[in-house]
């Protein structure tokens, strides 16, 4: 986990995460806090966090009055709270104590990279985004057709990648993407496989 001595000092990209990783953050504060997550490890981390506990929190089979103590958790900003709270709720105060090293590491998010664009219905396909992975060379995006050919793979060294314009998309249909974390010289760590769907006709190429 990073300490506190990294924590962001921009308080509004603070309260922005949970937020962003429940999808009520409007249009044009997503694109300046992804623009923030880009060069940010300890909001990239808290989006890791955020992501885990809403995971948590749609699996889980809590009472209702203890979801809504989490889920106002979450909304609030207090996210390592909430992931303290899914572990007591799920597991008791017992076993939270006796795991206090498994659940460290839930805290400091997923092994391997998180999708954040595109998910579902989105306007168009120009770029993919994701969180980065502490330790990571380098990042391979794939993107694939609903029968799951192969359409486009490219590496990089950023947490994005422009698609480029030879890439094009039919409207409505299903298409699915991934990120993987080079973490070694052969060893990569990847998230699962993101669906979402182009709405709008793709702009003609110049």
């Amino acid at each position: 986990m990073l300490s506190t001595t990294n924590e962001c000092m921009d308080l509004s990209a603070r309260r922005s995460v949970a937020r962003y990783v429940a999808g009520t953050l409007p249009e044009p504060e997503t694109a300046a806090f992804e623009a923030h997550l880009i060069a940010c490890e300890w909001c990239q981390s808290e989006v890791r966090l955020a992501t885990v506990v809403r995971a948590e929190i749609a699996d889980v089979s809590v009472p209702g009055r203890a979801r809504t103590g989490i889920r106002r958790l979450v909304t609030a900003g207090g996210l390592l709270a909430a992931a303290a709270a899914v572990v007591l709720f799920v597991v008791g105060p017992d076993r939270a104590s006796s795991d206090r090293a498994e659940h460290r590491a839930v805290a400091d998010g997923p092994a391997s990279p998180v999708p954040l664009h595109p998910i579902g219905p989105v306007e168009e396909f120009s770029e993919a985004r994701w969180t980065g992975l502490i330790g990571a060379r380098s990042y391979r995006v794939t993107l694939v057709d609903s029968d799951g050919a192969m359409m486009w793979e490219k590496e990089t060294a950023d947490t994005f990648v422009v698609v480029p314009p030879t890439v094009v998309l039919e409207v409505d249909h299903e298409y699915f993407w991934k990120v993987e974390a080079q973490t070694a010289l052969d060893r990569w760590k990847g998230s699962d496989f993101e669906r979402f769907q182009v709405m709008t006709e793709p702009r003609p190429t110049q």
